[in-house]
């Protein structure tokens, strides 16, 4: 039997955290999708793969059929908005068709759920397969980690513990092959289940938090909060969150001497995901994926969270050059080289990046 995975378009490192946990329910990986290209794959063999499709889709709706080479397991799916409504000619009567003859889907999240449903395609809230991550044995640490946070929230964390405060960004350079931005991927799972606890609005934080028993906290923050379109719908109950206002007005609002331990209404989503994928693939494997060497401990990220983002945006549609590249940083953001030094230098002592293809 031939088994694949699927090989995502880089965005944040929460698409590999995803397909890392798709891994453990794969007794070997014979084959990469590439999710942008899945209507063109074809297997070395040409044998059928199976694969399990979870995860974002995608940035080229009209590619979204998959080719007759996959068989699918269609389960923590997430559609965007810009998909659902049809104007890119996503959900044509051939699409349609698939969805129901491989369904019911298994989605991410309830309003993608709510969707199908309405467009007469079976369809259920089977939540994200990062609940299904499994933890290694190193004990916790001492560091608090927030992940993605305004400056005013990691200050004022600062001001409520003398524990170790680290920072860190999901937004990652592209230049990265994938293969690094796997292990990369495996290092910040590491840094979530060793953290005392961990402070973010991401999703693909919060989840794998909950699988890997971290203490969570989801900060509702406004124009960093990036909840588009409902991706956080069906989860409102399962992590202890505050609004960012709250939070900062009230001391009380978490305890970072003694979190609180999260809900445990995730462990049905998950239990039923270990599940189907286990069926569907024949495999379960119980060794966690996160390594336990002692890497270096992951320091204060400093590049401001706008200027990040702003960046992000900008390299998504262009490919300037090096020097074009860092004028971006110099100029515009008032950044140089330094200011990204700290986790950066720690990232690349395990993965240093290609010498001529780096944004650093």
């Amino acid at each position: 039997m031939t088994f694949g995975c699927l090989k995502t378009t880089p965005l944040n490192i929460g698409e590999e955290i995803q397909e890392i946990a798709a891994m453990r329910f794969l007794p070997q990986i014979d084959e990469w999708v590439h999710r942008e290209h899945i209507n063109k794959f074809v297997s070395k063999d040409k044998k059928t793969v199976k694969l399990i499709m979870n995860a974002w889709w995608m940035w080229h709706p009209e590619r979204f059929l998959p080719s007759s080479y996959i068989n699918p397991l269609l389960i923590s799916m997430y559609f965007r908005k810009e998909i659902r409504n049809g104007k890119k000619n996503f959900l044509t009567p051939k699409a349609k068709r698939y969805l129901i003859e491989y369904g019911p889907i298994g989605c991410r999240d309830t309003d993608t759920a709510s969707f199908f449903n309405s467009q007469n395609i079976p369809a259920y809230f089977s939540g994200c397969l990062t609940l299904t991550l499994q933890k290694n044995n190193m004990p916790k640490k001492d560091y608090i980690l927030c992940v993605d946070m305004p400056d005013e929230v990691v200050e004022e964390i600062k001001k409520r513990t003398n524990r170790e405060v680290y920072e860190i960004p999901v937004d990652l350079s592209e230049y990265y092959t994938f293969e690094q931005r796997l292990e990369i991927a495996k290092l910040y799972l590491q840094a979530y289940q060793n953290a005392h606890c961990v402070i973010s609005s991401r999703l693909h934080v919060l989840l794998p938090c909950l699988a890997l028993e971290t203490p969570v906290l989801r900060i509702i923050s406004g124009k960093y909060e990036r909840n588009i379109e409902g991706r956080f719908s069906g989860y409102e109950t399962f992590v202890h969150s505050a609004k960012i206002d709250d939070f900062l007005n009230n001391k009380e609002i978490y305890d970072f001497e003694n979190p609180p331990s999260n809900p445990d209404k995730y462990l049905k989503l998950r239990n039923e995901l270990i599940k189907r994928c286990s069926e569907f693939t024949g495999c379960d494997r119980q060794e966690s994926l996160i390594p336990e060497e002692k890497y270096p401990e992951l320091k204060m990220f400093s590049l401001s969270k706008s200027s990040s983002l702003q960046l992000r945006r900008i390299l998504m549609f262009v490919k300037p050059s090096r020097m074009l590249r860092m004028f971006f940083y110099k100029k515009i953001f008032k950044k140089d080289r330094h200011d990204l030094n700290d986790v950066i230098e720690n990232i690349k002592q395990v993965l240093p990046p290609p010498e001529d293809n780096t944004l650093f």
